[in-house]
């Protein structure tokens, strides 16, 4: 059972403790860089590379760490070509190497935009096994965060550098693919707000559903006072209803209705 499972995965090695890191001064990510180097490549210790690993950290002392021991290793007969001293460049190489499993499950946490559940996770990849070999695996390359949520656990990329090496590794094709899983997952859970839901039915190219649900959170805007966000709703509404000009007309009325009531009748 589903529960067990998560009792399970509470329980493995890749329960952490989040400590938040705060960047480095410029001068204390460049001493770091220096320092860095000089023990893990003395060789190619030079004030250049330093400089260009402190300025492409953001001063973020674990990717610092990861620079210096990526780049500064000698690079084995064979290896493709390295990108260029970035860390963007290190993330994508990451990702790309990442097993072809533990990959699709990254790709679902980037897609998702925001922290997902491990149950809605499973559900979008269509899985049922065991997983903690491969959440072990994106924890371990500090790709992936995890955090325990009543009986569940919230799964989200690490930052957005990270969100962006996966998502720059996608298409088109499978980037609509994977919105479409999760916003039929989202649906069927109900539980989502109608917000996600619009977002994901967008993003997949289901415009019907996708304004459904747009309509949908900008009547709950209205119905919780927030004109500003109906009236935001009620305009991609209005954009993505090209085929009824009478809920055209409707959906126009509305957002005239919540333009005024947030103070901007100039844009009636």
């Amino acid at each position: 059972p589903l529960s067990e499972f998560l009792r399970k995965l509470k329980g493995c090695t890749c329960g952490h403790e989040t400590i938040e890191l705060a960047a480095l001064l410029p001068g204390d990510a460049l001493e770091l860089s220096e320092r860095l180097l000089a023990r893990h490549s003395p060789d190619q210790t030079s004030p250049k590379l330093a400089q260009t690993i402190a300025s492409e950290s953001l001063g973020n002392p674990l990717y610092i760490h990861e620079m210096v021991r990526f780049f500064a290793r000698p690079q084995p007969p064979g290896e493709p070509a390295r990108p260029a001293l970035t860390l963007a460049g290190l993330l994508h190489i990451r990702v790309a190497q990442l097993p072809e499993d533990t990959r699709y499950l990254m790709e679902i946490i980037a897609v998702a935009g925001r922290p997902i559940t491990l149950t809605h996770t499973l559900a979008a990849a269509g899985l049922d096994g065991d997983v903690r070999p491969a959440l072990q695996h994106l924890v371990n390359a500090e790709l992936l965060s995890l955090n325990d949520v009543d009986d569940d656990q919230e799964l989200a990329c690490s930052d957005e550098k990270a969100r962006s090496a996966v998502l720059a590794q996608l298409d088109g094709h499978a980037l609509r693919g994977f919105h479409e899983r999760l916003a039929h997952t989202y649906e069927q859970a109900g539980d989502a707000n109608p917000e996600r839901l619009a977002f994901h039915y967008r993003a997949a190219r289901e415009f019907e559903l996708a304004n459904r649900y747009t309509v949908a959170a900008a009547d709950l805007a209205w119905a919780r006072h927030d004109f500003a966000q109906a009236a935001r709703h009620y305009a991609t509404a209005v954009e993505l209803n090209t085929l009824d000009p009478e809920v055209s007309h409707e959906l126009r009325l509305k957002l005239a209705r919540a333009l005024q009531a947030a103070g901007r009748d100039q844009e009636v």
